[in-house]
C-alpha cells in the first residue's frame, strides 16, 4: 500500500479543484510541448488508458500522466493524442464535465453510450480509431503496454486497440518517461514542499524516534518502529498542526514508506518493507529511510547512522560519501547515465579497492509523480541521457558485510540545473550526511561513568550514565527542532526499575541485587511505607473538607430557595423582566416610495426588473406598469440557465415561512400573498446585476438594523470621552476583535481617560471607546507558565460595534513571542546550547517586563477617581481545562467570574448572574464530567461546560464554597430547554416541591451510580464496587477504614499483595476515599438527620 499513488474519483486534487475544472492553461501548455518536441517516434497518436481503480492495477504512468496533465485521476477513461495535435477524450458524461466547454483546444469528447455495454463500447471505440486512422491505410498508435489495468472497459479497450485492423500498436514508455522528467515552474514549487515535509518526517520523527530508542534500549522490531512513525498520517489534528506549522496543506501530504534496518540483514532496494526482525542494540550501523509525498511529487532521504563505529567503517563511510559527490558532480544535463555510474564505481576503486565488490549496481533514479521510473535508472548499462531541471534521487553506499551487517547507504533528492554550467540542488540536505555527523560514539562516554568495580562487557558496548532503559510510552507526535546527532544529547534519565526481560548487559546499574528480580513484585522504595501513611492521612483530612462543604450545602439550599421565592414576589416572574431588543423592522413598517410619481420621476417607463438601491426596492414590469416591492419582502432569489434561456425567480416571505401573519400589513380578510415571481430573458447581464444589486441592499439592510440594535440598547451613545492631559497608556497593543479592513490585526495605542478607554489604531483614523459604566469584569491575566499572551480584557454590560460588529468583549494584549514558530528555520541544538539559553532568559525578561507594563497600567487605571473599575486575575491554582464553546482552553476563576480569555472567542462568565451549579456526570466511573451554570434569568438557557477532567472536581467544589454558591450532582445530562420550560411554567409547583432540591437534592448526589438513584433512602455515597455492595452494609463503619492505619505490621504484606492485583497508588487512596466518605456521612447523619423537601421523584431529562 506504501506506492499506492491512485484517488478516488471524482475528487479533483489541485489547484483548480475548488472550481471542479483541470486547469486548461496547464494542460493547454503541457499537451502544446508534448506536441512540439513528439517524442514518440513514429507513432502517429499516443494512447492514455485507464481502467477501475484498484490494488491490483500496475499503470504508475499513466496514473502520472493524468495527475501532470489533468491534475486528477481518471479512471475508466481513454485519452488519444494525435501527432496534428488533435485531441480525443473517451469517457462517461460525468467525467467529461470536468472539462470546460468553451475549450480553445481542439478537443473532442466523447461520452459512453448509455446504457454501456460490450457492444457498444466495441462500435464506439471503431469509431474513435476511425478518425484517428484517417485516409491511410495503416496508423502507428503508441500505448504504455506494459502496465496492467483492471475492469471492462480497459481490457475491452486494449482488446479492441490490438485486434483492430490497420493499426499497430507501439511501446512508449521510455517517451512517456521523458516527457515527464523536466519539471516547471509550478513543479518544482510543489517538490520544494514535498522535500520540507520529507525533511520534517526524518528529523523530528524518525530520526528522533531513533534516538530515543538507543538511549532507552527499547525492544521493538523494525515494523514497529516504522508503524508508530506512519500512524501519523491517521492523526489528523496532529497533521493539521504539523503542516500548519510547515505552511502546507495537510491534505495533500502523505508517506510513501518508512524503513528502519539494523544487525546483520540488510536491503538496499527503496520500497523494501521493514522486517520483524528486533532492533540491534549492538555496535554497527542503522539505516533510516523515508519517501513521502506532497500534491503527488515524491521525495526521499536515506542516511546511515554509525554506533561505535572502527577505523574501517568510518573509512568504508566516508567512501560512500566521496562516491555521491562524484554522482553530484557528474549528474548535468546532456550527461550519460552509464558514464556517471562508471565514475563512481571507479571513484570507490580507486580509494578503496577491497569495498569495490559491494558497492551498490544503481546510483540514482528519476522520480517525480512516479515514485521511481523504471526506464531512467543510473546504472551501468543504462544509454540514456540526463535532462535538464530533471528530479533524482541518488544513492550511494555498500551492501553489507557476509555474516556482519555494518551495510552503509546514503539517498537524497537532487534537483539537475538547467545547464550543465550549473550544480545540482540537493532538496535533503538539511538533514546532515557528513561522516562528523552520523558518527555516535558511546564507548567513550561510558568508560568515563562507569565506576570501576562494574566493567562493561567486551561484546555490548556500554552507554553514558543515565541512558538506561526507560519504560516503553507511546510515540512522540510533538515536532520539535532537529536534534544534534550527537548520541550524548539526552542527560539525567531516571535508573528505572528492573525489567523482567533480560537486556544486554550496560555498567550504569545501582549496586546490590533485587531479591525479586524477574518477578511482578516490585520493591518499595526506602520511606516508601511512610509516604503511604502520610498520604492517607491527607486523604482523611480532603475527605473531612468535602463533609463540610456538604454540610454547608444544606445550610446554603435553605437559603437560595427563600432567595428564589422573594425574587418571585419582587418580580412576580422567575425570569427577568428587562426586554431585549426589538428585531428587524416589521413588513407593515417598511415604504420604499411616497407614491406612484415618485417611481416614475426616477425610472420613467423602464420596462425591466431593476434595483433601486436608495428606496431599498425591486422594481418589476408587471402588465404594463412597474411595481415596487420593498427588498424586506424578499426572501431570496435564484437563478437558472436552461437551453440559453435565463430565468430569475424572486421568492417573497409568506407566513409560514420565516414570517408570521402579524408581520404584514393590516388587510381584508379575503388578502392574498405573492408567493414567488418569475421572469426569463435572453440575456442574462441584467439579472446579474439585479442579483448583485440585491445582495448589497441586504447587506446594507442588515447592518443598518444592527447598528440600529446597538445603539437602541446602549445608554452611553451621547456620551464622549473626558481626556486626561498625561493619560496611562500601553503602545503597539493588539486588540481583539479586529477593526475590519482585511487586517489580520489592529494594532495601536491604548489610553484610560477620565471616563473610558480609548484605542486609536496605528495608520488609520479608526478609533474605539469603551466607558467605565459600560464595563461590567475587567480581568488582567498576565504571562504565565504554559502562556505567550499579556492580557487585558474588557467584558460589558451591552454590545458594542466593533468593525461592524456585535461584541461583549474587547481585548488588549501583547505576545511575548511568536505563537507559531518555523522550525525549519531553526537551527539544531541542544540543552546545553549557550545562545539557546540566552535567548530563554531574554524570553523570561521580557515576560517580566511586560507584565509589570500591564500590571501598572491597571494600577493606574484604578486610581484614576471615580473610575470604579477593579482588574481582577485569574487564580492560576484553581484552573481546570474544558469546553465551553467548541475547543478545550483552561478556565480560570476570578474573584466575581470564571473566564477564559486566552483563546478567541472568549469565555466570560459572571457568577453574580448565576443561581446554582449542577454537574453533570458526576460518577466516579466517568473521567469527565460538564458542568451547567443556572442562571437567575431563567428565561436563559444555562450556560454549559463540558469535558471536565473529574480530578478537577473538588477544586472546583471548594471554588464554589468560597463563593457561596450552590451545586447538585447528577448521573446524566439534563435537557435543560425542557426543565426551564416547565419550570417558568408552574413557578408555585417549582416552590412546593422544594426548589431545585426537587429536581436534584435526593437520590442523585455526588458519586450516585445509575442504581443507587433507583432508591432515595440509600446514602448519597453509595460505594460503585460490586463486592461492597454486598458486604459493605451490615459491617461496623470503622471496617472501612484504610487498613494501613489500622494494621501497621503488614504494610509490607498489603504492598506486595496490591502490587500482584495491578492496583495503583492511585487507585487505593480513591478506594479509601469512598469507604471513608461512606463511613463520616453516616455518622454526620445520625447527629443530624438531613432530608430532601421534594415530595416527588427526581425526574430524569
Amino acid at each position: 500500500k506504501n506506492h499506492s499513488y491512485t484517488t478516488s474519483f471524482p475528487s479533483p486534487l489541485a489547484m483548480d479543484h475548488k472550481s471542479g475544472r483541470i486547469p486548461m492553461e496547464r494542460f493547454r501548455s503541457r499537451v502544446g510541448k508534448m506536441t512540439l518536441a513528439w517524442p514518440f517516434g513514429t507513432a502517429d497518436a499516443v494512447v492514455l488508458l485507464s481502467g477501475a481503480v484498484s490494488d491490483e492495477t500496475n499503470a504508475q504512468k499513466t496514473v502520472a500522466m493524468h495527475h501532470w496533465l489533468f491534475d486528477l485521476e481518471f479512471p475508466d477513461f481513454l485519452f488519444i493524442l494525435t501527432r496534428s495535435g488533435k485531441l480525443i477524450a473517451w469517457a462517461s458524461q460525468k467525467k467529461l464535465n470536468y472539462f470546460p466547454k468553451d475549450l480553445s483546444l481542439a478537443i473532442e469528447l466523447v461520452a459512453r453510450a448509455l446504457p454501456s455495454s460490450p457492444e457498444a463500447d466495441v462500435a464506439q471505440l471503431k469509431e474513435i480509431l476511425q478518425k484517428v486512422k484517417g485516409d491511410k491505410p495503416k496508423a502507428v498508435i503508441g500505448m504504455i503496454t506494459k502496465e496492467t489495468h483492471i475492469g471492462r472497459f480497459a481490457e475491452d479497450a486494449t482488446k479492441g486497440i490490438h485486434s483492430a485492423p490497420g493499426i499497430e500498436v507501439l511501446d512508449c514508455r521510455e517517451a512517456f518517461s521523458q516527457v515527464l522528467a523536466p519539471k516547471d515552474s509550478d513543479e518544482e514549487e510543489l517538490i520544494r514542499k514535498a522535500s520540507k515535509w520529507t525533511i520534517s518526517l526524518m528529523q523530528h520523527h524518525l530520526f528522533e524516534k531513533f534516538q530515543d530508542v538507543i538511549d532507552s534500549e527499547e525492544r521493538i522490531t523494525h515494523q514497529a518502529f516504522c508503524s508508530e512513525i506512519e500512524q501519523l498520517v491517521e492523526d489528523q489534528d496532529q497533521m493539521l498542526k504539523l503542516c500548519s506549522t510547515l505552511g502546507l496543506d495537510a491534505s495533500l501530504a502523505d508517506i510513501t514508506y518508512t524503513n528502519i534496518q539494523s544487525g546483520k540483514q540488510f536491503e538496499l532496494k527503496h520500497g523494501t518493507m521493514p522486517s520483524e526482525l528486533q532492533l540491534s542494540m549492538e555496535p554497527g550501523t542503522f539505516l533510516l529511510g523515508v519517501a513521502a509525498r506532497y500534491h503527488e511529487y515524491s521525495c526521499c532521504v536515506q542516511r546511515t547512522y554509525c554506533i561505535d563505529p572502527d577505523a574501517a567503517l568510518k573509512r568504508a563511510y566516508e567512501v560512500a560519501y566521496g562516491a555521491q559527490l562524484v554522482v553530484l558532480e557528474k549528474l548535468k544535463p546532456g550527461a550519460v547515465f552509464k558514464d556517471i555510474y562508471l565514475a563512481a564505481k571507479d571513484y570507490v576503486e580507486k580509494s578503496a579497492p577491497d569495498l569495490a565488490d559491494r558497492f551498490v549496481k544503481q546510483v540514482g533514479f528519476i522520480t517525480g509523480l512516479e515514485w521511481k521510473d523504471s526506464a531512467a535508472v543510473i546504472q551501468g548499462q543504462s544509454q540514456r541521457k540526463v535532462q535538464p531541471k530533471s528530479l533524482f534521487v541518488v544513492s550511494s553506499g555498500f551492501e553489507g558485510e557476509p555474516g556482519q551487517g555494518r551495510a552503509i547507504w546514503i539517498s537524497d533528492t537532487v534537483m539537475v540545473p538547467e545547464t550543465d554550467s550549473g550544480s545540482c540542488e540537493v532538496l535533503t540536505s538539511a538533514q546532515d550526511r557528513r561522516p562528523t555527523a552520523v558518527h555516535f560514539s558511546l564507548k567513550e562516554e561510558a568508560e568515563a561513568d562507569e565506576p570501576p568495580e562494574a566493567p562493561a562487557p567486551s561484546k555490548a558496548p556500554p552507554v553514558p550514565k543515565g541512558r538506561a532503559a526507560k519504560p516503553k510510552a507511546a510515540p512522540k507526535a510533538k515536532v520539535k527542532a532537529a536534534p544534534k546527532p550527537k548520541a550524548s544529547g539526552k542527560e539525567n534519565r531516571r535508573q528505572p526499575a528492573v525489567k523482567a526481560e533480560k537486556l544486554p548487559t550496560r555498567s550504569t546499574r545501582v549496586s546490590g541485587q533485587n531479591p525479586f528480580a524477574g518477578s511482578k513484585v516490585i520493591m518499595p522504595e526506602a520511606g516508601k511505607v511512610r509516604a503511604v501513611r502520610a498520604t492517607t492521612a491527607q486523604v482523611k483530612e480532603d475527605m473531612a473538607e468535602q463533609v463540610r462543604l456538604e454540610q454547608m450545602q444544606v445550610e446554603l439550599r435553605e437559603q437560595k430557595l427563600e432567595e428564589i421565592k422573594k425574587r418571585f414576589e419582587e418580580q412576580g416572574a422567575l425570569a427577568s423582566t428587562t426586554t431585549r431588543a426589538a428585531g428587524p423592522v416589521q413588513l407593515g413598517e417598511c415604504e420604499a416610495y411616497g407614491s406612484s410619481s415618485a417611481i416614475s420621476a426616477r425610472f420613467g417607463n423602464r420596462k425591466s426588473v431593476h434595483v433601486d438601491i436608495t428606496a431599498e426596492a425591486v422594481l418589476v414590469p408587471m402588465k404594463g406598469a412597474i411595481v415596487p416591492f420593498h427588498c424586506r419582502t424578499i426572501k431570496n432569489m435564484s437563478r437558472l440557465s436552461t437551453d440559453g434561456v435565463e430565468y430569475l425567480r424572486i421568492n417573497f416571505f409568506v407566513p409560514g415561512t420565516g414570517k408570521s401573519a402579524d408581520d404584514f400589513p393590516i388587510g381584508g380578510p379575503d388578502r392574498i400573498y405573492v408567493k414567488e415571481l418569475v421572469f426569463k430573458s435572453k440575456r442574462k447581464d441584467n439579472f446579474d446585476a439585479v442579483m448583485g444589486e440585491f445582495k448589497e441592499v441586504q447587506k446594507k439592510m442588515k447592518e443598518k438594523d444592527t447598528l440600529g440594535e446597538v445603539k437602541k440598547n446602549t445608554q452611553t451613545e451621547q456620551m464622549t470621552i473626558t481626556p486626561l492631559r498625561q493619560p496611562p497608556l500601553i503602545r503597539d497593543i493588539n486588540m481583539r476583535p479586529v477593526l475590519g479592513g482585511g487586517n489580520r490585526r489592529s494594532i495601536g495605542t491604548i489610553e484610560a481617560h477620565a471616563n473610558g478607554f480609548r484605542f486609536s489604531s496605528r495608520g488609520t483614523s479608526d478609533k474605539v471607546e469603551i466607558f467605565y459604566s459600560q464595563i461590567r469584569e475587567a480581568i488582567y491575566q498576565p504571562c504565565e507558565t504554559g502562556s505567550l499572551l499579556v492580557i487585558l480584557h474588557l467584558h460589558l454590560k451591552e454590545e458594542i460595534i466593533v468593525g461592524k460588529k456585535r461584541t461583549f468583549d474587547v481585548q488588549f494584549y501583547t505576545e511575548v513571542a511568536a505563537q507559531t514558530e518555523d522550525l525549519n528555520m531553526r537551527r539544531a541544538g541542544s540543552a546545553h546550547d549557550p545562545d539557546e539559553i540566552l535567548e530563554e532568559q531574554r524570553e523570561q525578561e521580557l515576560k517580566e517586563r511586560l507584565n509589570k507594563t500591564f500590571l501598572d497600567f491597571s494600577k493606574k487605571v484604578e486610581g484614576i477617581p471615580n473610575c470604579g473599575l477593579t482588574f481582577e486575575i485569574p487564580v492560576q491554582a484553581l484552573s481546570f481545562p474544558g469546553v465551553p464553546n467548541k475547543g478545550t482552553v483552561h478556565l480560570f476563576p476570578c474573584t466575581n467570574a470564571l473566564v477564559a480569555v486566552q483563546e478567541w472567542p472568549p469565555f466570560c462568565l459572571d457568577m453574580r448572574n448565576v443561581d446554582i451549579v449542577v454537574f453533570e456526570r458526576a460518577i466516579l466511573s466517568t473521567r469527565e464530567f460538564d458542568i451547567a451554570f443556572v442562571l437567575k434569568d431563567y428565561n436563559q438557557l444555562p450556560v454549559r461546560v463540558t469535558m471536565v477532567p473529574s480530578k478537577s472536581l473538588d477544586k472546583i467544589k471548594s471554588w464554589l464554597a468560597d463563593m457561596k454558591m450552590i451545586w447538585y450532582s447528577v448521573s446524566m445530562n439534563m435537557q435543560w430547554s425542557m426543565v426551564m420550560a416547565e419550570i417558568r411554567k408552574s413557578p408555585e409547583q417549582f416552590f412546593e416541591n422544594g426548589g431545585w432540591d426537587g429536581w436534584f437534592g435526593a437520590g442523585m448526589g455526588d458519586d450516585d451510580s445509575d442504581e443507587a438513584a433507583k432508591d432515595d433512602e440509600e446514602s448519597d455515597f453509595e460505594d460503585e464496587d460490586e463486592d461492597d455492595d454486598e458486604d459493605d452494609d451490615d459491617e461496623d463503619d470503622d471496617d472501612g477504614d484504610f487498613a494501613v492505619e489500622e494494621e501497621d505490621d503488614d504494610d509490607d504484606a498489603e504492598m506486595d499483595e496490591d502490587e500482584e492485583s495491578g492496583e495503583s497508588w492511585d487507585e487505593l487512596e480513591r478506594k479509601a476515599e469512598r469507604a471513608d466518605r461512606k463511613g463520616d456521612l453516616k455518622r454526620a447523619g445520625n447527629e443530624k438527620a438531613v432530608s430532601a423537601p421534594n415530595t416527588k421523584r427526581p425526574r430524569r431529562r
